[in-house]
């Protein structure tokens, strides 16, 4: 007879699977009525998931590139810093979207928080899955902007579905540490707004990040926390794809894998020991 132990970890990432297995048309329901709920009576409905990026890369086109005379990438001019810039903010602002709404999931469902056996998991995690929905509009206009500007992309673009595996898997940790925290914590959805701020200016998405990490005047241990900023890690590996039509150095993905592991675990952890409590603090 063969006998075989399971760590408590792994028991507990086959207990979400399953989680998610089970719910699965549930979870389906609530994609499906966020992305029409989102963009109903809007004129141009889904498109504003392009033309949000497309205006805030205008804007910081300007700033960094024209005003600043910031180089994206040496020997770039102003179209491909434009790309790049796009690149960066795509990714950014589905991130940033999903895990500021997801905060405040709990809170805002507490009619159904309050019914028996209602799986909460699914409040968190669907408006992360439409963000990245949307995503994928942003993604497919710079694809076609790459093959307008120069003809083809690269084969190595196909890594971009394991990059955006890794980005949902960090962006629903997070969004299940940050939701279950804000039912105790309720002002932390508040805090979400400035927060993402500071860390979207601490991410190379308007200027390479050799301008931090070449300047000799900040203190070593700033370097290190700024080049370990996951979603710096992200956008490198988007931009390496997108631009440089090569499979990015192995030690981003890998790093931002195991930034996105721990997410995933922490927020689960957090999530799971909260959730009890819930329909008594809602």
């Amino acid at each position: 007879m063969t006998v075989t132990f399971q760590s408590p970890f792994r028991r507990k990432m086959i207990g979400a699977l399953k989680y998610y297995h089970k719910h699965r048309n549930l979870l389906y329901n609530f994609v499906v009525r966020d992305l029409r709920g989102k963009y109903a009576g809007s004129t141009f409905g889904l498109f504003w998931t392009v033309i949000q990026p497309l205006i805030m890369m205008a804007v910081y086109t300007i700033i960094f590139s024209v005003i600043l005379d910031i180089q994206m990438k040496e020997g770039a001019g102003p179209l491909e810093s434009a790309l790049l810039i796009f690149c960066g903010m795509v990714p950014w602002l589905a991130f940033a979207e999903g895990l500021q709404r997801a905060t405040s999931s709990i809170v805002d469902n507490a009619n159904l928080i309050k019914k028996v056996a209602f799986p909460t998991g699914i409040l968190p995690s669907h408006i992360i899955i439409s963000s990245m929905i949307n995503m994928l509009a942003g993604m497919a206009l710079l694809i076609i902007a790459l093959l307008v500007f120069r003809g083809a992309v690269s084969p190595a673009l196909l890594f971009v579905l394991v990059m955006m595996l890794l980005q949902f898997i960090f962006a629903v940790g997070l969004a299940w540490f940050f939701s279950a925290v804000n039912v105790f914590f309720r002002d932390t959805v508040h805090l979400m707004a400035p927060l993402l701020m500071i860390w979207m200016f601490c991410t190379p998405i308007f200027y390479p990040m050799e301008i931090v990490t070449n300047n000799a005047s900040l203190p070593p241990a700033f370097k290190t926390l700024y080049s370990a900023n996951p979603m710096g890690l992200l956008i490198r590996s988007y931009q390496c794809l997108f631009f440089d039509g090569t499979l990015p150095p192995v030690h981003l993905p890998l790093a931002f894998a195991a930034a996105a592991l721990i997410a995933a675990v922490v927020g689960y952890l957090t999530f799971s020991r909260s959730q009890k409590k819930f329909p008594d603090l809602v």
